[in-house]
């Protein structure tokens, strides 16, 4: 197979036919889609400190436009600290569309780069010629025209080399990314319409979601006479690796890559994803041993760390593999395997055997059924684990064995788990709180999901976004909100993520560390005798225990306990303790059950000598105007010495709580926040300069 490109050949390297050409739409985001229009198809990677991006369009036709006019790359920011973000952010992150750099830059990159060179052979060269011969695979690459050959190869060559993709202008870095914030970003193809109608694609990410790349799973080798079968879990992982490196040790330490091309798998098409990827290598010899282990390659050029090894030696055997084609399910515990074995090779079969394991590991299996007649090609097995690998062995004359590959067999479970029952809930003075619940003990158990509301009649969330594998959960909670207790569920899940009903609901009572609401002083009065006659709005806070009188000397610095009134009744008080001439002040404090103290209530001044009551404010008015939604406040007071008036509001039956404090110029204000059906009352006190409070007075008015 021969590229040419600016004058010299670039002669790709090949291993197998099975690496050579991906079915370029499922690894390079181009996958057909089921619509009428082709598709900018996107995939986004996060990293601790960027978000990578790439990107093509699902048709050959239309790949080649978008190449023409380029791409724009839109981000919108959606969530800040947490938090929605109403203003979205747009922000451009393609100044001009982007389009493949222009020819002259790619010799560098082509020279060091063969994935380069099959890309700018697709965009800029005079023909694309595939010449592999006589061969099936030459066959299958021939039957395309000629931009689809540019189109699929150029595609698998940038799953292969995210630096040449970004050079055509199908991938970028965005590293403008803040660590608390989360992104839509869209893709559209700068085509205009009346050229082509191509469908834009996003996707939502932030590098808070940024995840360590996984180990392949399930690496399997079944030995030959100098060859080893590689095998692995290809449909898990599809959507994180495009490629795979396969590395070779002869010690188990020291590995080495089979090749610097990274194998593809050439058997997924639109509608069917295989399970498991192949790969075959000969062996020097049978008598040594080999391990093997496969990494993963993204799209975005970043190798994934290496599988879990597998090792064994090349052997004799027999000549043909045995190999299970079906399982029908016959119940929750039974199942009915069949298998195929080939004609030429029954002369050397003495019998089968059946293997089971319930992850598919080389040290799980173990032999189930032995001496299986040789004749039989199907079993009936009635000891189904929740999940099954399977694998039937030939056994030779000469006890030489080979095995097939493994099948998955999974019965039909509609059963939940048990009810989690025990569930207990603590929490420390921090909040810090602690769920302990029985451990449930079906086998197929996956975990647990944990559910918490914060009224007990409202419907519970999750609150653990991956099941909990243990019967307990840890988390911290806010203390300092409204709700005083916090209610607690557990669920059941098994591996087929059937769900058990939720536990019985626990109460948690939190510890209050939410302050009363602060008392107002209403009224006061000076008797002929000397004694100060105090009048109060208590705390209107459920648990206020109790409520403290303080007084100090206007010129002492220390508040004194003057008097302690249990609840919530009393709510007025005569001190005839004040010398006769002295100016004092006053203040209250509520304290609830939880020890926990209001704010003091502005201070209240009075002067014993002078037993002149301050009369009231006049006029006091409260009118509602229905089409504004607005009760106007107004006021009139005749008194030259006031400095400010203290304004005070409850809504129908709840007590007074300072509302606004206002200058001695301003004698009206507007109650804007108002709700239908409800009673509004105000108070109004004039404050004067020596620090003594006009009477009480208060209006109301029903909206």
């Amino acid at each position: 197979m021969r590229f040419k490109f600016n004058g010299f050949a670039v002669v790709p390297v090949l291993i197998t036919p099975i690496i050579l050409l991906a079915t370029v739409c499922a690894n390079a985001q181009v996958k057909k889609p089921k619509t009428i229009l082709p598709t900018v198809m996107v995939k986004a990677r996060a990293q601790k400190d960027r978000v990578l991006l790439r990107w093509a369009v699902s048709e050959p036709a239309a790949w080649k436009l978008a190449n023409k006019y380029g791409y724009i790359v839109e981000r919108y920011t959606i969530l800040k600290s947490g938090s929605v973000n109403t203003a979205k952010d747009k922000k451009i992150l393609s100044t001009t569309p982007l389009k493949p750099k222009p020819q002259t830059t790619w010799v560098e990159i082509v020279q060091r780069n063969d994935d380069a060179a099959i890309i700018a052979q697709g965009l800029f060269g005079e023909n694309f010629e595939v010449n592999g011969g006589d061969s099936k695979l030459a066959k299958i690459i021939n039957q395309s025209d000629e931009l689809n050959q540019r189109f699929t190869f150029s595609l698998l060559a940038a799953d292969r080399s995210f630096e040449a993709a970004q050079m055509a202008g199908w991938g970028l870095i965005d590293s403008t990314v803040q660590k608390n914030e989360k992104y839509l970003y869209r893709i559209y193809a700068a085509v205009p319409k009346e050229k082509q109608k191509i469908d834009t694609s996003g996707v939502y990410i932030g590098v808070a979601d940024y995840e360590p790349l996984p180990q392949p799973k399930d690496l399997y080798g079944v030995y030959g006479d100098k060859s080893v079968m590689l095998s692995w879990n290809y449909k898990l992982l599809k959507d994180v690796y495009t490629t795979y490196y396969i590395e070779r040790s002869a010690d188990g330490i020291n590995f080495t890559k089979l090749s610097n091309l990274p194998v593809v798998n050439l058997n997924e098409k639109d509608d069917y994803t295989p399970s498991r990827m192949f790969y075959t290598d000969t062996l020097e010899s049978n008598d040594k041993k080999y391990y093997y282990r496969v990494k993963g390659l993204t799209a975005f050029g970043e190798t994934g760390p290496a599988s879990e090894a597998t090792s064994g030696e090349g052997k004799q055997v027999l000549a043909y593999v045995p190999n299970i084609k079906n399982a029908d399910i016959l119940n929750d515990s039974s199942a009915t395997l069949e298998w195929e074995f080939a004609t030429d090779g029954v002369n050397q079969l003495d019998h089968f055997e059946l293997n089971q394991s319930p992850d598919a590991s080389e040290k799980t299996f173990k032999t189930v059924i032995t001496e299986i007649n040789a004749s039989k090609r199907a079993i009936t097995f009635t000891k189904l684990l929740p999940v099954n690998y399977f694998t039937i062995t030939a056994v030779d004359k000469n006890g030489n064995k080979r095995s097939s590959f493994p099948y998955l067999v999974q019965p039909v479970d509609s059963t939940p788990p048990a009810i989690p029952t025990g569930l207990t809930a603590a929490i420390d003075s921090v909040g810090n709180v602690t769920l302990k619940w029985k451990a449930n003990t079906e086998s197929d158990l996956l975990g647990y999901t944990v559910l918490k509301s914060n009224l007990k009649d409202e419907e519970t969330a999750v609150i653990n976004s991956e099941p909990i594998t243990h019967n307990s959960y840890k988390e911290k909670i806010n203390l300092k909100t409204l709700n005083s207790r916090i209610y607690y569920a557990v669920i059941a899940l098994d591996q087929r993520m059937n769900q058990s009903k939720q536990s019985i609901l626990v109460e948690l009572i939190k510890p209050d560390k939410i302050p009363p609401t602060t008392p107002v002083f209403k009224d006061y009065k000076v008797t002929d005798d000397g004694k100060v006659s105090l009048n109060w709005f208590n705390s209107k806070s459920e648990d206020a225990a109790t409520h403290k009188l303080y007084r100090k000397a206007v010129n002492e610095k220390d508040w004194q306990l003057v008097k302690e009134f249990e609840g919530n009744t009393t709510n007025n008080f005569e001190d005839d303790s004040v010398q006769n001439g002295a100016t004092v002040a006053y203040t209250l404090i509520a304290v609830d059950k939880s020890n926990n103290e209001s704010q003091p209530a502005p201070p209240l001044t009075v002067q014993v000598n002078n037993t002149t009551r301050i009369t009231a404010v006049k006029n006091l008015k409260a009118e509602l105007d229905a089409a504004t939604k607005t009760i106007t406040i107004s006021w009139s007071f005749d008194n030259k010495d006031v400095v400010e008036y203290t304004i005070y509001r409850a809504l129908n039956k709840a007590p007074f709580t300072t509302w606004q404090v206002v200058d001695a110029k301003q004698t009206s204000i507007q109650d804007k926040e108002l709700s239908v059906s409800n009673i509004y009352r105000y108070g109004v006190r004039a404050t004067l300069k020596d620090g003594r409070m006009s009477g009480w007075k208060e209006v109301k008015v029903e909206y």
